[in-house]
């Protein structure tokens, strides 16, 4: 097969996105049914991988508190969980040399493969409101006002800072980041989460040139925020829409969430590194898949880690993939019709049943139509058709019995692979040319194993007929034991019918007594609530009193201190005052007769009147005096 010589390509390693434009896209319905010869060799130096810068919505992430985390990812999803994955380029690169544009599938060896929107959607969690509402893209008019609305930033600033580059309308991430930075530091943590959750979609689902949210991403995160629609078919188209133009044109850029699609390969095709993982219902499964160690490899390394899987060692089924019915078709057709922000494609779940752990068989090739177109076409009418398809879903239970294909599928697969070569390399490589015809002795070993195989299974499938017979007969005879015990039951029916309409007049009763229970807990709930005012009331009232007590106390505290100081006072003027006049009585008798004395013997006409006069009030005076008191 020729897809398998580029198992040994060698290739340099991938070259950093410049700031460019990107190669231009076809101008024409791009609905093509031609064969894969016609392609253009693949020059994978020529293959670029454009990755944005995360520090910043990484710093932002991590400066959220983690009930705002819970909040974000119950919101948007487990997207923050993309800032985590490391991608190694060379992967990308080597499974865009086995995709098939024609039939939209990665095909090599006897497997077709290609992501769906059940895969993604287990990958990201976005929760959606509206299931059959997918993004329609029309002609963008005035965003501006829409990143006002969502950012609570002035409208005056957010159209003066819009941009325009080659064909690309959109702002810097850096002047959003500003932004970002003040509601985190202001602590506005829902306004925070918008500008994340919209660098998110700008930086890494939907990314434009470097560094710059596109208005396209604007609008799908418009219709996810305000209207509810799944993103997830966007996405997804914009992973094909890339692969197929990058392929058909045999360089370019892989323009598209290239941490999903890494995730989504390495979960296919390293079982051994994700064997070692756990998987619980109740845990994210990217979360675990951020943690896995993978060796870098260059793209010849990574072709033939791709090319060492057939049929049978492939992991088809994933276990954290949930057992919900899967999307097989929309419009009632059999491809599934998605709409990017660059264009329309669709893809055929038919071609790829195993993935969903059913039979592969061939498909009706007059019913298959796989075709895409890009925005610049401006086909309304065509987007408006592809989205009203996604009212009328087809849905497939998802088989118990596991992956498989039907012989005729085996034969149909090879001579398609015989019309249709996947990748044509211009460098010729001789061991390139010796791997490949190993690879064909391989596949043809494989395939003759699978004719052995179908053979024995046709023997099986006789036996089973035969015990299909015999379990054909012992049905009939349960069957008429069923309808005697029928009988039975009807009659058992009819007592439980009695019991049930019983139990349900005594559940009513309940519910009434239920009711008026509430009505007076509710009541009951008013009277605690007065109580607990008067409560309040009270203790307002008591703590008020309590203060005026202590208020008296204290001044009573003081009056008794004062008072005992003017006892202290009394008793030393007492003590005083009976000194005083002990002194004075002592004084009265030791002066008085010496006074009368002097008075009696004084002659006024040897000396002065005046002198007289002194001595007698003198004499008044201490004759006077009050006798001393009893104390």
């Amino acid at each position: 097969m020729a897809s398998s010589s580029q198992s040994t390509e060698k290739v340099q390693n991938a070259k950093l996105w410049s700031e460019s434009a990107p190669s231009p896209v076809p101008s024409q319905n791009d609905v093509s049914e031609a064969r894969a010869s016609s392609l253009p060799p693949l020059d994978l130096n020529k293959i670029e991988v454009r990755m944005n810068g995360l520090e910043g919505l990484s710093n932002g992430w991590k400066s959220l508190p983690d009930q705002v985390k819970v909040r974000f990812e119950e919101k948007y999803g487990r997207i923050a969980t993309l800032m985590r994955v490391k991608v190694q380029i060379p992967a990308l690169k080597a499974i865009l040399s086995v995709w098939n544009p024609k039939y939209g599938v990665f095909s090599f060896n006897d497997i077709d493969m290609v992501p769906t929107v059940e895969e993604y959607q287990a990958l990201l969690g976005i929760p959606y409101s509206l299931q059959n509402q997918i993004y329609l893209h029309l002609e963008h008019r005035q965003t501006w006002k829409r990143l006002t609305h969502l950012l609570g930033i002035p409208s005056e600033e957010a159209k003066s800072k819009e941009i325009v580059k080659g064909n690309t309308h959109g702002w810097y991430w850096t002047y959003l980041q500003k932004w970002l930075d003040q509601y985190l530091q202001e602590k506005q943590w829902d306004q925070a989460s918008v500008i994340l959750a919209l660098g998110i979609y700008g930086l890494i689902l939907f990314p434009g040139p470097l560094g710059i949210i596109t208005c396209n991403a604007v609008e799908v995160f418009w219709t996810v925020e305000r209207q509810g629609i799944n993103p997830i078919p966007a996405i997804l188209a914009e992973t094909l829409l890339t692969l197929t133009y990058c392929r058909r044109q045999g360089k370019g850029s892989i323009k598209c969430c290239s941490q999903l699609l890494y995730l989504w390969i390495v979960s296919h095709i390293c079982p051994v590194e994700t064997k070692g993982l756990t998987w619980y219902l109740d845990q994210p499964p990217i979360e675990r898949m951020t943690r896995l160690v993978i060796s870098p490899k260059n793209e010849q390394q990574w072709w033939e880690r791709i090319l060492s899987f057939n049929s049978h060692n492939y992991c088809w089924r994933k276990l954290w993939m949930s057992g919900q019915p899967v999307l097989i078709g929309t419009g009632g057709n059999q491809s599934v019709s998605l709409i990017g922000v660059t264009g329309y494609t669709s893809y055929t779940p038919a071609l790829v049943m195993r993935q969903f752990g059913s039979t592969q068989s061939v498909i009706n090739i007059e019913e298959y139509h796989q075709g895409h177109f890009y925005h610049e076409l401006k086909e309304e009418e065509g987007l408006k058709m592809a989205r009203k398809s996604w009212e009328n879903i087809t849905l497939m239970e998802r088989s118990p019995k596991g992956p498989s294909a039907s012989g005729d599928y085996l034969k149909w697969r090879t001579d398609r692979d015989r019309e249709h070569s996947t990748v044509e390399f211009k460098d010729s490589n001789p061991l390139r040319d010796v791997l490949l015809e190993e690879t064909n002795d391989h596949l043809d070993d494989s395939l003759r194993k699978a004719n052995t195989e179908n053979s024995q299974l046709q023997e099986q499938i006789k036996q089973l007929e035969g015990q299909q017979q015999k379990l054909k007969r012992k049905i009939r005879r349960l069957k008429e034991e069923a309808r005697a015990e029928r009988m039975g039951f009807e009659e058992q029916e009819v007592q439980w019918e009695k019991e049930r309409s019983s139990f349900q007049a005594e559940i009513k009763e309940v519910k009434v007594q239920n009711s008026k229970l509430r009505e007076k807990m509710k009541y009951q709930e008013v009277l605690v609530e007065e109580y607990k005012q008067e409560n309040k009331k009270k203790k307002l009232e008591l703590k008020g009193q309590a203060q005026l007590i202590n208020d008296i106390l204290e001044e009573c505290a003081k009056e008794r201190k004062e008072k005992e100081k003017q006892t202290a006072l009394y008793q030393e003027l007492k003590e005083n005052v009976g000194q005083l006049e002990r002194t004075i009585a002592r004084g009265k008798q030791e002066l008085l007769p010496e006074f009368e004395y002097a008075l009696k013997a004084f002659d006024p006409t040897k000396q002065e009147e005046r002198l007289y006069e002194y001595l007698r009030r003198c004499h008044l005076i201490i004759k006077n005096l009050p006798e001393p008191r009893p104390i």
